[in-house]
């Protein structure tokens, strides 16, 4: 997964960060989770490594580098500052097309899988286009195993009618009738 992708993906939009050379993605990382009374260096330096892996010249020029020995270590981090975030307010991690996404999924199966210390207030919506998950077998086996974990819920939901499907495309792109049609059929 590349920064378009995933955990990293979210992360910056998350943390509305936009498309910043790595010395500044730190820097804004850093006030961000300051904000919120996270100061520590390595929550900083760890999510901007998971946001824009740095290159090696970049990693000799920032006040603290950070290398993830494994996944697990990464997603604990990651879990933690979200816990942090939602002690404010919930959170919610929608994980769209998740047949494509086997370290989105690893993440949420590690959370799912923490002991509970206290209220968790992440909440995690996973879409999945069934239809290809037959040729996807990591991401179909994680998706097995959350589903038998016991802490989550799977809500199946059919294609919408064309009348439903049709007023949908109406109201979201605010369109008049002939011209919602016109999208509709495409």
């Amino acid at each position: 997964a590349g920064a378009s992708d995933g955990l990293s993906r979210m992360l910056g939009r998350f943390l509305q960060l936009g498309d910043l050379p790595r010395p500044e993605l730190d820097e804004r990382v850093r006030a961000r989770l300051s904000a919120r009374g996270l100061t520590g260096a390595y929550e900083a330096a760890g999510l901007a490594e998971i946001i824009s892996p740095a290159n090696a010249g970049e990693s000799a020029a920032l006040p603290m580098a950070v290398r993830f020995a494994n996944d697990r270590e990464r997603n604990l981090l990651v879990h933690r500052v979200l816990t942090h975030y939602g002690f404010e307010r919930p959170v919610l991690v929608w994980i769209d097309d998740a047949q494509w996404g086997a370290d989105a999924l690893g993440f949420v199966k590690q959370v799912l899988e923490a002991p509970l210390k206290g209220p968790d207030p992440i909440l995690f919506l996973i879409t999945v286009r069934e239809d290809l998950l037959p040729e996807r077998t990591v991401e179909s086996a994680l998706i097995g195993a959350l589903e038998r974990g016991g802490r989550t819920r799977r809500i199946d939901l059919s294609p919408l009618g064309a009348e439903d499907h049709r007023r949908l495309v109406e109201e979201l792109l605010l369109l008049e009738g002939g011209l919602a049609n016109q999208v509709f059929l495409r």
